[in-house]
């Protein structure tokens, strides 16, 4: 094992927060313990436990270093950007919630506004659509990891300190339904 993920496990095990009923916990020690196999795929493309950690990481501490509080909302859909930016928002210690990209524009701004979310993780929208979201939504932040260069692995990635805090009394998800 490379030896900063070794130490990156050493800290957090150090920490003894590997709980069942936490799911960032539960992910965390299945990237431990199987690092170089398969966690995702989508489209034929393969990220190892090791590579969705690390990805999740360097998004996680983009949405801390972002001082933006509340819900994480992720405007993305079957892709490394919404399998990350989950696993990325579990690690900040925050509540994410799942936009779907095929909704019209107003519907998903009226979720972020109730959800009161200042920071969206989004993927592959045009320039168009972001500024319609931003002009909704004043002080919105967006995040974009591909075009911000966050989906590159780093093998020496820190995980965030939000993770020792992590108790399982925060919410995980926030879903809005039609009904």
């Amino acid at each position: 094992m490379h030896s900063c993920l070794s130490k990156t496990f050493t800290n957090i095990n150090s920490l003894k927060v590997y709980r069942k009923d936490i799911l960032i916990h539960r992910f965390l020690e299945s990237a431990e313990r199987h690092a170089s196999e398969p966690a995702l795929e989508i489209n034929g493309k393969q990220w190892s436990y090791r590579e969705l950690l690390s990805i999740s990481s360097v998004i996680a501490s983009k949405i801390i270093s972002s001082g933006i509080p509340g819900p994480v909302s992720i405007l993305a859909s079957r892709s490394i950007t919404a399998y990350a930016g989950i696993l990325a928002a579990l690690m900040s210690g925050r509540t994410y919630m799942p936009l779907n990209p095929k909704f019209p524009v107003n519907r998903n701004i009226k979720m972020i506004h109730k959800a009161g979310s200042g920071l969206m993780m989004i993927e592959g929208l045009s320039d168009y659509v972001i500024k319609e979201y931003s002009t909704a939504i004043p002080g919105l932040q967006c995040i974009n990891p591909e075009k911000e260069d966050l989906l590159k692995v780093d093998t020496c990635y820190q995980l965030p300190d939000t993770i020792a805090g992590i108790d399982g009394e925060q919410t995980a998800y926030l879903l809005f339904t039609s009904g």
